[in-house]
């Protein structure tokens, strides 16, 4: 994800003299591409999240697009009274982009985790929130973020899975984020017991894509999948847009469940810990579902 969310910038700052960059003392080997090239469009703020996005918000509201690059945890949660009071609450051209969002900086610790982030931002009025699942995808959400005027948010994993269409028959898996990683080893997993699943990727979480009353149509048996809290995250939303259509569906939602995850280790092993890897996630389907 992170070559092609370099390139995506690389792209836009090539074409357009009035992006600018900041980050709050991240980014070492990682954005020296945008940094080396482009010095002059550069700032890291230091330790100092909140007053990043405050500044972020002032370039915005000079003329310039603006892009806030930091680790997930702390260029959300640190700094969200900045996020809505000043970025979303002026429609300010400013580009949050969260690096390893849910447990992929599990081995730091639970200040690093980010299971709540969806659940937040997607509820801040004048924000568009962005999970991609894979490189291309990642691409394309920072292009759109950058041609769609107002205030936007993306979170990225640290994985580099590449979305393979997979098509089946019997459930709908609806996926967003790095997570897809992991549906797509479990529908190898339902696979060996005769259960055919289809994958569907959402890198867009806020607007939710309309396509989904369409396809839940075709499908009895609908589970989503996000490594967010249940509570207010992308299963939550896809069970607002069909309530608020008429449309009566069972959907299964999987993520993590309304408590903190106080062990620590890498992000393969926290979710198996809270049954978010391909194992737990078939073992969900086949207990409640089929």
């Amino acid at each position: 994800m992170r070559a092609q969310l370099i390139k995506a910038l690389l792209d836009i700052f090539e074409d357009d003299e009035n992006t600018v960059l900041l980050t709050g003392d991240l980014g070492y080997n990682a954005i020296e591409p945008i940094t080396d090239k482009y010095p002059d469009r550069f700032f890291n703020v230091g330790i100092a999240e909140q007053n990043m996005l405050g500044l972020a918000t002032g370039l915005a509201l000079s003329g310039k697009t603006v892009f806030v690059y930091s680790i997930a945890t702390f260029n959300t949660l640190r700094c969200l009274e900045q996020i809505r009071n000043d970025a979303a609450y002026h429609n300010a051209n400013v580009k949050i982009i969260a690096n390893g969002g849910g447990f992929n900086y599990g081995s730091l610790g639970y200040t690093h985790h980010l299971t709540e982030d969806i659940s937040v931002m997607r509820s801040i009025a004048n924000v568009d929130v962005y999970a991609p699942c894979d490189g291309q995808q990642t691409y394309d959400a920072i292009k759109k973020m950058y041609e769609t005027t107002g205030t936007s948010y993306i979170r990225l994993g640290r994985e580099e899975a590449k979305v393979t269409p997979v098509v089946g028959t019997d459930i709908a898996f609806f996926v967003t984020g790095s997570i897809y990683s992991e549906v797509l080893k479990a529908t190898e997993i339902l696979k060996e017991k005769n259960i055919f699943a289809s994958i569907y990727t959402f890198p867009v979480i806020k607007p939710v894509n309309m396509d989904v009353l369409e396809i839940v149509e075709k499908y009895e048996n609908i589970v989503t999948v996000e490594e967010n809290n249940l509570m207010g995250g992308f299963g939550s939303s896809i069970l607002e847009v069909l309530n608020d259509n008429g449309i009566k569906k069972q959907v299964t939602r999987i993520g993590v469940e309304n408590k903190f995850a106080e062990m620590v280790g890498n992000s393969e092993h926290l979710r198996k810990l809270n049954s978010l890897d391909a194992q737990g996630i078939a073992n969900r389907v086949l207990e409640e579902i089929l």
